[in-house]
């Protein structure tokens, strides 16, 4: 799957008007993805499986960094994806178990239902 995202990850097939998303803060959908974020930004703080702790303070701050950047009125996503792929690549790929790993399929999930196709495609879902 690792080889698949890295293949497939190239925004040039996807239209530039699809590349910016407009959220709506009042969704169910915003709601689902903004607490899928925070629980994977909980679970990375609380992880016991970094070896060293530098990396899991970037990681905690790159979905801190990902979860401020939705809350504004419009996304590129591919700044988003640039954001979260390292922690999602690691552990819904290499990991697969655990509760980082539950979190980080989480997100995925959610992101992919607020954001729709541009997310998916530069994920490379």
């Amino acid at each position: 799957m690792i080889r698949y995202i890295e293949r497939h990850f190239d925004a040039a097939d996807i239209p530039a008007s699809d590349r910016i998303v407009t959220i709506n803060h009042n969704s169910k959908e915003y709601t689902d993805a903004d607490g899928a974020m925070a629980e994977l930004e909980t679970a990375i703080r609380e992880a016991n499986d970094f070896d060293d702790p530098a990396e899991r303070e970037q990681r905690e701050a790159k979905i801190s960094a990902a979860r401020r950047l939705i809350r504004s009125a419009r996304v590129r996503v591919d700044l988003l994806v640039d954001l979260i792929k390292p922690t999602v690549v690691q552990y819904a790929t290499k990991v697969k178990d655990g509760i980082v790993a539950n979190a980080a399929n989480a997100t995925v999930t959610a992101l992919g239902v607020l954001l729709g196709y541009a997310f998916k495609a530069l994920l490379g879902l």
